[in-house]
């Protein structure tokens, strides 16, 4: 992982640090992703506070993570949360929408500059980098 990325990775994990007014971005996250797949919001109980603090909570872990180098316990963690998932009867094609959903939102909240680094950096396979 080059310089490049580790900045876009930095931008992403700021991007979910707990701080006064993060909540928001998460709450356009859920916003968009119900918009795009209606069909998830049954997922999801009516008060959603807890989970977008869980969900803003983890993509900050992850990418800190990532930023550090780090990915043998980010790839757990996902891959776990992956078949935890599956009780809740989550299907692939949701997950496809939540992707959809994360990049829609970063981009109206990221700059242009921002933008194009992360856009680069979580759009290649790991592989490739």
């Amino acid at each position: 992982m080059g310089l490049e990325d580790r900045d876009a990775l930095r931008v992403l994990r700021d991007a979910f640090a707990p701080a006064e007014g993060r909540n928001d971005l998460v709450r356009r996250f859920y916003t968009n992703w119900f918009a795009l797949d209606a069909s998830v919001r049954d997922l999801f109980p009516p008060e959603m506070d807890s989970q977008r603090a869980a969900f803003a909570h983890a993509l900050h872990w992850v990418y800190g993570e990532l930023v550090e180098q780090r990915a043998e316990e980010p790839v757990a963690f996902l891959a776990q949360l992956g078949r935890d998932h599956r009780k809740y009867g989550v299907l692939p094609t949701q997950y496809d929408t939540l992707r959809r959903a994360l990049y829609q939102t970063l981009r109206g909240y990221l700059g242009q500059e921002s933008r194009r680094a992360w856009t680069d950096t979580v759009e290649r396979p790991p592989t490739s980098r």
